[in-house]
């Protein structure tokens, strides 16, 4: 593996990328530019701000537009919704927006490396790592790494897909 880096986004989130050689076993330097990105976990830090402000007004446009006018106020309450689940159970925590894998590379322990290194950041700032889990084999690897369920949601009045929220202390 060449590296795992970390970068703020415009939203002040916190992105780490998991760097894989392009070509087996081969070490290469990042001036060769024959590296691909094996995986990425995007995080919300501790602290409330701006950004992620800016974020919801966008995401609801974006549903407003992408969905139409009727739907975008229910899609709304849902993501409210979990916003204030995080504020129940998990004021002031890192929140694990969005993880994965390359399919070539899944199955490695990358997204566990990606894990460990999203919560220690947290831990050193002595905030837990929060998330929600809409796939059982994506809660199986979260609980694999210290993330705990704290209660299972149906979206949309129990229509839509099933989310667990999950905690590591």
């Amino acid at each position: 593996m060449l590296g795992l880096w970390t970068f703020y986004n415009e939203s002040n989130n916190l992105i780490d990328v998991c760097e894989m050689p392009a070509e087996d076993g081969k070490e290469m330097s990042r001036a060769d530019e024959k590296v691909v990105v094996a995986g990425v976990a995007v995080w919300e830090p501790p602290k409330f701000t701006v950004g992620q402000i800016l974020r919801a007004i966008v995401m609801f446009l974006w549903m407003a537009l992408a969905l139409g006018l009727g739907k975008a106020p229910r899609n709304f309450n849902i993501v409210r919704s979990f916003y204030a689940k995080q504020e129940e159970y998990a004021k002031g925590a890192s929140h694990l927006l969005a993880i994965t894998t390359a399919p070539a590379f899944q199955g490695q322990g990358l997204g566990s490396k990606l894990l460990r290194h999203g919560t220690a950041r947290a831990e050193k700032q002595g905030a837990s790592s929060y998330l929600e889990s809409s796939s059982l084999g994506s809660r199986r690897l979260y609980e694999r790494n210290g993330f705990e369920p704290l209660e299972e949601i149906y979206c949309d009045e129990g229509k839509g897909p099933m989310v667990t929220i999950m905690l590591r202390k």
